[in-house]
């Protein structure tokens, strides 16, 4: 039997072939940067709510033909558009969630690297207290960090690196969905 992120996934390629939703793709991007979901792409999102789209537009169908209501065609079109707004409530929550966990760890992270720097301790010895001290996603682009410098990217380029990936959930261009 199908997954329904293989159902998400077959419908996204199928939907990538329609440029129309090329450039509304590019907004969802920023979910994908949260990194904790099993979504790939922007297009995969909306996929997901063209399946709850439809999902919402069958149970008022059935809904219809049980209680032998009628059916009308604008209930039918409401209840698809309410459908595809679920993910974006539930996306647009975490979302906010996850910028205001950042927030609140860039401070206790730059607290922690103070006070191991004033404890004489180099910066491999101040990234692994963050990484041990914190919690969520910005602990996550810590161990990047690390593991970039480990690779031999320079300190400030590893940096670099980390602010650009945070720097999509700050991101005001992204703020109209």
């Amino acid at each position: 039997m199908c997954d329904l992120i293989d159902i998400v996934y077959w419908l996204s390629d199928f939907i990538s072939e329609l440029v129309i939703f090329n450039s509304l793709s590019s907004a969802y991007e920023r979910y994908v940067a949260m990194g904790d979901n099993k979504f790939k792409k922007g297009m995969d999102f909306i996929a997901l709510k063209t399946l709850f789209g439809v999902a919402s537009a069958l149970m008022y169908i059935v809904w219809a033909l049980i209680f032998n209501s009628g059916l009308g065609i604008l209930l039918v079109v409401i209840s698809f558009f309410i459908g595809s707004i679920i993910p974006d409530i539930y996306y647009k929550l975490r979302y906010y969630k996850n910028n205001t966990d950042i927030v609140d760890d860039l401070l206790r992270a730059v607290i922690i690297i103070n006070n191991s720097f004033r404890a004489n301790r180099g910066v491999e010895q101040a990234l692994n207290d963050v990484i041990e001290r914190l919690d969520g996603p910005l602990k996550r682009e810590f161990v990047k960090v690390k593991n970039d410098l480990r690779l031999g990217i320079d300190l400030s380029t590893a940096f670099r690196r980390m602010k650009n990936k945070t720097q999509v959930f700050f991101s005001p261009q992204n703020d109209h969905i």
